[in-house]
């Protein structure tokens, strides 16, 4: 008999305190982060234009995932974005922007248990390296391998070898 895993949720005070960075990455232009560990969220205070790196757990507990903000309002995951998500064995990865006045976030869950998953981690890790390589190097390549990167993120959907949500975060933003 097999366990299901329960889906990925953020907890409210992390939607709230993610809510407030989403606001503040308005404000300010930079990006801000969250890291989720085993028993809770640390919070990365600042970043800048173009990053930020998420704070390390405790040695005691165990990296499950990230959230960050993107100042440009593209919730798209950028090739930097997946690598380090990849490298890190993430669980999930959440990006918050503010669309139409209002937070949210779009997660990427990464279910590495699926029949699908060497295959599809081998594509992301080779589309996601020249994305991120064209962005670096500000190569005039750069759009279509941001496109390639997309639609190996899609095919990884389309497989169930990632699970994609979005939220919209309304009531946590009136809350905070």
């Amino acid at each position: 008999m097999t366990r299901r895993r329960k889906p990925f949720t953020m907890n409210p005070d992390a939607v709230a305190q993610a809510a407030r960075l989403i606001d503040r990455t308005e404000d300010t232009g930079k990006e801000y982060s969250l890291t989720f560990c085993g028993g809770g969220y640390r919070m990365r205070s600042s970043g800048d234009r173009d990053g930020v790196t998420p704070d390390a757990c405790p040695t005691n507990s165990s990296e499950r995932g990230t959230f960050h903000t993107h100042p440009k309002g593209d919730a798209r995951p950028s090739g930097a974005d997946v690598l380090v998500a990849l490298q890190q064995q993430h669980k999930f990865q959440c990006i918050g922007i503010l669309k139409d006045g209002e937070p949210a976030i779009q997660c990427l869950e990464f279910k590495r248990d699926a029949p699908s998953w060497k295959t599809t981690e081998a594509e992301l890790r080779y589309t996601a390296e020249l994305a991120d390589r064209s962005q670096k190097t500000k190569s005039k390549h750069q759009r279509s391998a941001l496109a390639d990167l997309d639609s190996a993120l899609l095919r990884a959907i389309e497989r169930r070898a990632i699970l994609a949500k979005v939220a919209y975060i309304r009531r946590a933003r009136r809350r905070a």
